[in-house]
């Protein structure tokens, strides 16, 4: 993305930036090339510092129309790169209280400015006199001599224009305009509502009720309930709660309370998204017939590696239907076990984990509980930046407190060095989850790495949403939250690494099916035993993970695989569905996704991952028939994985780093994602590795 709508901030602009007396859009200060200034900010300088912002950036895009010269490259596109660093400063701000700290105020704040500022970046990409440099520009740029990259530019720009609607007629463009605010408006909603249905929680006070649960997770809920002036336990309603109580407590009917309003969430009642997300699929149809798309899929699509519905579509469902013919089995298996206590027992989706657990343990002599002791949080980060001083020569050096501006008290943050102790990021960390936080995990780029007029260094966090244990004690990851860690952690290497010049090309600005691939990726170093030995180290004892344990780990890395890839292409699929209907009036919510379901043959004891009326990846992110990315990156990622298996180092072969690091982690968009992922691998990707690494080969 370009312009106003932007991740990132330019400290080195060249722009007229005239001094702005709102200090939350101000040049920021501090090592590194200045950080943003957290803890001196406050909800109140929000509102009079984006809106300075966004007239600075009028100003700044009105002296590019104006300017007398005829169009050329860097008085049209650079000067658009340099322009908005006061606006993407303040958004930084605006995200981190939107995201993280939010409440009823910052809630208002959000429902009044994300209208203004999508209308804001429409305003941009509509205007027809910066449109008309642009093309000047794009049209002669092979006589121009510009570099491939500036060709690139060039190219990615101008698309970007043409598909916010710099083409149409002034009638259009009004709709559009129209259309595009009232999803910001509607997406704002959708979220606010998922945050309201996460803080309700399930009240437990009977000990049996709480039977198998793990103790380092029953601290977590005690202490969840003594904030709240309870007495017990309390399950928030959050995944990283969630999941592992439905995965161990033996009280069926207390698994049961904890899923429905988990899996329940905006689904009817005072947090109701029903009505909301198929407004937004209506508007999104319409938008996409005014852009001259045949839907929002296609608009979606157009400028992925998948490229169309029809090839999104085929490999949904080539994974689909061998996970279904497995995951039948495997139903029928956990049912047998389940029925050696109650002959009448039928499985329902709050009892799978939960005898799959089980199972898992009496087939592989293995369970989650025996894991988390070596998994302590700190260790699982100290490893990730080992890994990324293995493979990619990159130091994390933790800076002092007194010297950054932290948004809130467990941030830590970390200057990340070359191989020649050159500052080259800073890296923003928080695992815990706190009142405000939205739910999930995720990578948020502060600043892009751009080199116009010097280099500037790219500045990202990861966020999650872990329990954090008891003061003195130890918060433990399951396996699958440390795999979280390591996979947003790629994302954060994806921007660190970026070595272009242009902003809007760097770090994670690739196309939505590419963006995946080096978080899943670098989740596969985890189970190696390297890693292992060297960072899944017993809390108490220091001792590392037992080779049998690692090896139990490495025999049951597709256990699961039916499930997840059940649980997860569902809901790609209905995805695709929702984003490629011919008329989606009258969508019926509650029947919608029941229906679609049926047609797929889902089996009654599963759930889809996201339910629609909390699907926040498509109605309030940016995945909205992108869901499949995932997928498409995990073939990449499985792919990927076997250039390091056949090195001669394997895993940690320095070389295939080095290549990959090359050819993808540090060339941004600046090459076609198709183009870089064949420098990588010397061809195209082969699909039959997922499948191989999910265990859902015939081969």
């Amino acid at each position: 993305m370009t312009g106003a709508n932007q991740n990132q901030t330019n400290t080195n602009s060249s722009s007229a930036n005239r001094p702005l007396s709102y200090r939350a859009c101000e040049p920021w200060t501090g090592p590194c090339g200045g950080l943003p200034p957290f803890d001196r900010i406050a909800p109140s300088d929000l509102a009079p510092a984006i809106e300075a912002a966004l007239q600075q950036h009028r100003e700044e895009i009105q002296a590019i129309t104006s300017c007398a010269d005829a169009p050329d490259f860097n008085n049209t596109f650079v000067r658009f790169e340099q322009s908005g660093a006061a606006l993407r400063r303040v958004l930084v701000l605006y995200r981190a209280f939107t995201s993280t700290k939010s409440d009823a105020n910052i809630q208002e704040l959000e429902g009044r400015f994300d209208p203004i500022i999508s209308e804001h970046h429409d305003t941009v990409y509509q205007n027809e006199a910066l449109f008309s440099r642009f093309r000047v520009v794009y049209e002669r740029r092979d006589e121009l001599g510009l570099n491939p990259e500036q060709k690139r530019l060039t190219w990615v720009v101008f698309q970007d224009f043409k598909r916010a609607g710099a083409l149409l007629n002034a009638v259009e463009k009004a709709r559009l305009l129209d259309i595009n605010k009232q999803l910001s408006r509607l997406s704002a909603s959708f979220a606010h509502n998922i945050l309201a249905a996460e803080a309700e929680l399930t009240h437990l006070t009977e000990e049996r009720t709480v039977t198998g649960v793990p103790l380092e997770l029953l601290q977590s809920m005690r202490v969840a309930a003594s904030q709240r002036g309870l007495s017990g336990w309390v399950v928030l309603n959050t995944r990283s709660v969630v999941e592992p109580f439905l995965t161990y407590a033996v009280d069926r009917p207390s698994r049961q309370r904890v899923f429905e309003l988990f899996a329940n969430r905006c689904d009817g009642g005072n947090n109701d998204n029903n009505k909301l997300f198929p407004e937004i699929v209506l508007l999104r149809a319409e938008r996409a017939k005014i852009l001259g798309y045949s839907n929002h899929a296609a608009v979606q699509l157009e400028n992925t590696m998948a490229g169309s519905t029809e090839r999104v579509s085929q490999l949904l469902f080539d994974v689909w239907k061998p996970a279904l013919a497995r995951i039948k089995h495997e139903i029928h298996d956990l049912t047998s076990l389940a029925r050696q206590d109650d002959p009448t027992f039928e499985l329902r989706p709050w009892d799978f984990r939960f005898y799959q657990e089980r199972l898992k343990s009496a087939t592989h002599s293995i369970d989650d509980s025996k894991i988390a002791p070596y998994l302590p949080i700190d260790r699982i980060r100290d490893g990730m930046f080992s890994l990324a001083k293995e493979l990619f020569d990159l130091t994390f050096t933790r800076l002092n407190d007194s010297d950054v501006s932290r948004f809130h008290p467990d941030d830590e943050v970390y200057q990340v060095s070359n191989s020649t102790e050159e500052a080259i990021g800073v890296f923003y960390y928080n695992p815990f989850q706190h009142p405000g936080k939205r739910s999930g995990a995720w990578m948020d780029e502060y600043r892009a790495q751009e080199n116009i007029d010097r280099f500037v260094p790219a500045i990202v966090c990861n966020e999650c949403n872990n329990p954090k244990a008891p003061e003195g004690s130890p918060s433990l990851l399951s396996w699958d939250e440390a795999r979280t860690l390591l996979h947003e952690f790629g994302h954060a290497l994806h921007g660190l690494l970026s070595r272009v010049t242009y902003p809007s090309l760097s770090g994670t600005r690739v196309p939505s099916d590419l963006v995946e691939l080096p978080s899943q990726l670098l989740e596969k170093w985890l189970s190696t035993p390297q890693f292992c030995e060297r960072f899944a180290r017993h809390y108490q004892s220091g001792l590392p993970m037992p080779a049998e344990l690692i090896a139990k780990i490495a025999a049951i890395s597709s256990f699961d695989a039916a499930f997840k890839t059940i649980e997860a292409v569902s809901c790609a699929i209905i995805d695709l569905k929702l984003h490629v209907m011919d008329d989606p009036r009258n969508i019926d919510a509650p029947r919608v996704e029941r229906e679609i379901l049926r047609e797929l043959g889902m089996p009654d004891p599963l759930a889809m991952r996201h339910r629609l009326p909390h699907f926040a990846h498509i109605f309030s992110g940016g995945y909205s028939a992108g869901y499949y990315s995932y997928l498409w990156a995990d073939t990449l990622a499985a792919d990927a994985w076997q250039a390091f298996i056949e090195a001669p180092e394997g895993a940690w072969d320095r070389a295939t780093a080095k290549r990959l690091r090359d050819t993808i982690l540090s060339v941004g968009n600046a090459i076609p994602a198709d183009q870089a992922y064949r420098l990588f691998r010397g061809r195209d990707v082969n699909p039959e590795a997922l499948m191989r690494a999910r265990g859902l080969s015939e081969r």
